[in-house]
């Protein structure tokens, strides 16, 4: 088969850094600094795979915002959202099969947020 679908239900929280710093080889570093909003997303990823272990994710979904905080910085008193404001999800790329047991990839995506 060369088309999948994959329905993902979950969290995101975005971080506020006092200093650059987030790498792909420390995940946890993307858990850095103070949380500045928090959304439940509902998104489906279709995967067109054109040959073995590499595929065109497309990744499109609802985002519900949760929660939101007080920036600091060059944007103090401002806050990121608001709770209640409902974003549409879009992104695609490319993704490679990094681990076919665990089913693990990696993705290199681009896309945007739209506030509906």
């Amino acid at each position: 088969m060369s088309v999948h679908s994959l329905d993902i239900v979950g969290t995101m929280t975005i971080y506020q850094r006092s200093q650059p710093g987030a790498s792909f080889d420390d995940p946890s570093s993307f858990q850095v600094g103070t949380p500045v909003a928090s959304y439940d997303m509902t998104l489906q990823d279709v995967l067109t795979v054109f040959m073995p272990g590499q595929g065109l994710p497309t990744l499109t979904g609802d985002m519900l915002q949760t929660a939101s905080a007080t920036l600091s910085g060059p944007l103090a008193g401002q806050k990121f959202g608001r709770p209640g404001a409902q974003l549409r999800f879009f992104a695609t790329g490319l993704g490679a099969l990094i681990d076919p047991v665990k089913l693990h990839s990696q993705l290199e995506i681009a896309g945007n947020w739209s506030i509906e």
